[in-house]
């Protein structure tokens, strides 16, 4: 699988767009920037992104070095175009799961909440399978793209923690940093795993499963 963006970046809009949208030259131009950001992201993959140069990107994508910032401004930049399906979907997931636990009232509601969740965080993972190797590579190397989205991501979870517990779902001992990070950091694991051929057992099932196993250990005594 490998992601194969059809939109055109808005950094890009500073860019001159000759022909009218959906025409042929529109049409080439986005095939172009599609090229640019998969070319990138097999270098940041084989060698992390604060090694590979823009003319390695550019050389390796077919065009010339000036084509590049037509669309990019610097390599930061087309890393954020990477990210920018990945993470709408992520965004898109937890902002679902957070609603789902406002109105629930029973453990049955929470645990549907939190394995809607996994099915969607599983989808993003396997359709945006090159985006998803890179992030967690440049996660470890604390890139600052990256960790922009670690930080709102964390909140977000931090907030779902805090709606199940004002709900009395899970209990409130355990400080919501704590539970957050683990479920993220279990998701990354499991990920990387996967994408990497690890034997995780049935993958659709994967999900379910660990939210299973978390939320056991979050339930409220009694």
């Amino acid at each position: 699988m490998s992601d194969k963006p059809s939109f055109l970046p808005k950094t890009a809009e500073r860019a001159h767009r000759p022909g009218p949208a959906g025409g042929k030259r529109a049409k080439n131009r986005e095939e172009k920037i599609a090229r640019i950001v998969e070319a990138g992201a097999s270098l940041f993959l084989e060698h992390g992104v604060r090694a590979v140069t823009i003319d390695q990107i550019t050389k390796a994508a077919g065009i010339a070095k000036g084509s590049f910032y037509q669309y990019f401004k610097n390599r930061d930049e087309l890393l954020a175009v990477l990210f920018a399906p990945f993470f709408a979907a992520l965004r898109a997931a937890l902002t679902a799961a957070e609603a789902g636990l406002h109105h629930a009232k029973t453990d049955a509601d929470m645990l549907a909440a939190y394995e809607d969740l996994a099915g969607s965080l599983t989808g993003a993972v396997l359709e945006h399978d090159q985006a998803t190797l890179v992030y967690l590579r440049e996660r470890r190397l604390g890139h600052p793209v990256v960790q922009a989205f670690v930080d709102e991501t964390t909140a977000a979870a931090v907030r779902l923690t805090l709606v199940a517990r004002e709900a009395g779902l899970i209990r409130d001992d355990v400080p919501p940093e704590t539970s957050a990070n683990l479920l993220l950091g279990t998701i990354e694991h499991l990920s990387f795993m996967v994408l990497s051929g690890g034997d995780v057992g049935d993958v659709l099932s994967l999900g379910a499963n660990v939210i299973t196993i978390l939320l056991e250990g979050l339930r409220p005594p009694g």
